[in-house]
C-alpha cells in the first residue's frame, strides 16, 4: 500500500511518454516509407502476399525491438541458399557473435541506400501477426521468411 501513491506517478509520468514515442515512431515509419518510395524500393501489400503465397523470394522481418517498430521487405532471393552465416531466431541475433549475419543483411537487402530488398507498403488494418501469415506460406521444410536485427541493435538488450 505504501508503495501505490508512486505507482501512480508513475503511471502518469509514462501515459505522455508512451503517448509521443507512439507520435515519433509513426512519424519515422512514414518518413522511411516515403524515401523508399522515391528510390522505387516499394512493393504492394496485394503484390507481397502474391508473391508470398507462390513462395518466391524472401520475406526479411526487420525488428528493431520486440516492440517495434518493424519494417518488412521483400526480397526475389532466396536468402537461406545465399548467406554464408547460419541463421537463427531473432533473440540469438542480440549476440554480438552474429554481427557479420546482421551487417551482410543491411549491405545487400536493408540498407536504405545501397540494398536490394522492396520495403513492403503499409501493411493493411486487421491484418494478424505476420508470422502467422508467413507460416501459412510456408513450403516442405524452406521457410521463405526470415526474421532480422539491424546492425546498430545487435549487442543491445532493453
Amino acid at each position: 500500500m505504501l508503495l501505490f501513491p508512486f505507482l501512480l506517478v508513475a503511471a502518469g509520468l509514462y501515459f505522455p511518454y508512451s503517448v509521443w514515442l507512439s507520435y515519433v515512431q509513426r512519424r519515422n515509419s512514414s518518413s522511411h516509407q516515403t524515401k523508399m518510395k522515391v528510390l522505387g524500393r516499394v512493393i504492394d501489400w496485394h503484390d507481397f502476399v502474391r508473391s508470398l503465397g507462390e513462395t518466391r523470394g524472401t520475406a526479411i522481418v526487420e525488428r528493431y525491438s520486440f516492440a517495434g517498430p518493424v519494417h518488412l521487405w521483400w526480397t526475389s532471393e532466396n536468402i537461406y541458399d545465399l548467406c554464408p552465416f547460419p541463421s537463427v531466431d531473432w533473440w540469438a541475433l542480440h549476440d554480438e557473435s552474429f554481427l557479420p549475419f546482421a551487417e551482410w543483411c543491411r549491405a545487400r537487402y536493408t540498407n536504405p541506400d545501397t540494398g536490394s530488398a522492396l520495403l513492403v507498403g503499409p501493411v493493411p488494418k486487421g491484418v494478424g501477426p505476420l508470422p502467422t501469415l508467413f507460416e501459412s506460406a510456408e513450403t516442405g521444410s524452406r521457410e521463405r521468411w526470415i526474421e532480422i536485427v539491424p546492425p546498430e541493435m545487435v549487442g543491445k538488450r532493453r
